[in-house]
């Protein structure tokens, strides 16, 4: 799995990198022969004004080539990040078990 972090209007510190990355990892760890690859962006959309203004878009792409787009918006990147990692868990799992039911179906 191709993993790829990088922050728009803010500085990626290397703490922020290292919990994007062990979040995501975590997140996907179990279905990790069918991720390709994870896009993490990280936003702070008002810069120094404050506010819920932490975002975070991700994009995972599937071995069989589906493509999942989430967005999570909050005031502490490093919650944003882990909420998003947690929808990302759940999702995914959700997909990859639709993928396999479909080919359990097609295979009868």
């Amino acid at each position: 799995m191709q993993m790829n972090v990088h922050a728009v209007g803010l500085s990626l510190t290397p703490a922020l990198s290292q919990h994007a990355h062990e979040r995501f990892l975590h997140a996907l760890n179990q279905h990790d022969g069918r991720v390709a690859a994870v896009s993490v962006t990280l936003r702070d959309i008002n810069g120094p004004r404050g506010g819920f203004d932490k975002e975070v878009d991700v994009t995972v792409r599937l071995v069989r080539g589906a493509v999942m787009v989430f967005k999570e918006i909050h005031t502490d990147m490093y919650a944003a990040i882990s909420a998003a990692a947690e929808r990302v868990k759940n999702s995914v799992g959700r997909k990859i078990g639709r993928m396999k039911e479909r080919r359990k179906s097609r295979d009868i």
